[in-house]
């Protein structure tokens, strides 16, 4: 692929915004080109490169400023302890779902072992949710 693509087209084929293309530009993420008879700007094949492994780390919901610092770093360390933070955050979220599904579990027990009472039960149910 030599030919440029238009901020359209980019937008298009990878389902994002121009806004989002502009961000990521205004951010040194990605670069494009505009020429002087043409006002839009124009994407080369290292840009839709780079897009791609920009989207790819949000999909893993890495933020930006961290993108930021593995493309500008000069080895895979950075990488390394971006992913391993990572880790140790997805680690919390699922204590913290196995946590909510105890309550929800323990909430659906108490109303099947005795009639629903809806304001005493939904109390039980948020003095739990508040121990997390």
């Amino acid at each position: 692929m030599s030919e440029l693509i238009k901020i359209r087209e980019m937008s298009i084929k990878y389902d994002i915004s121009a806004r989002a293309l502009k961000y990521y530009e205004d951010m040194g993420l990605i670069s494009s080109t505009r020429s002087e008879d043409y006002a839009y700007r124009m994407y080369d094949e290292a840009a839709v490169k780079r897009l791609e492994q920009i989207l790819t780390l949000r999909k893993l919901n890495i933020s930006i400023k961290d993108i930021r610092r593995i493309f500008d770093a000069p080895d895979s360390e950075v990488v390394l302890e971006v992913m391993g933070n990572k880790v140790d955050v997805i680690d919390e979220e699922v204590s913290l779902l196995h946590e909510l599904k105890s309550i929800v579990l323990e909430f659906i027990k108490q109303i099947k072992k005795s009639d629903f009472a809806k304001d005493a039960d939904v109390k039980l149910l948020y003095e739990k949710a508040q121990e997390i």
